[in-house]
């Protein structure tokens, strides 16, 4: 399976100008769209780790409408894929 790169989410919201320049080089990213019903599926998954709710959101509420933000914004998942 060849080697991928994504921005994992918290992380991507304060690193999104940087992600790029992590990124080795040769990479180029792909967007991988999300439906409404996949994206009801990553905030439930996320919810599932109750501990790191409080590292990263007040609540459980802030962290859904976050993850909405990002998807209205972004419209799904970047991962970065190696182009020969």
């Amino acid at each position: 399976m060849p080697l991928a790169y994504y921005a994992d989410f918290p992380s991507v919201l304060d690193q999104a100008g940087a992600i790029s320049a992590l990124v080795p080089s040769g990479y180029h990213p792909e967007l991988h769209t999300i439906s409404i019903k996949g994206l009801e599926a990553w905030q439930d998954s996320v919810a599932a780790h109750t501990s790191q709710i409080s590292t990263f959101w007040p609540d459980v509420e802030t962290m859904r409408e976050e993850i909405t933000n990002y998807h209205s914004k972004v419209g799904g998942v970047r991962i970065w894929n190696k182009k020969n």
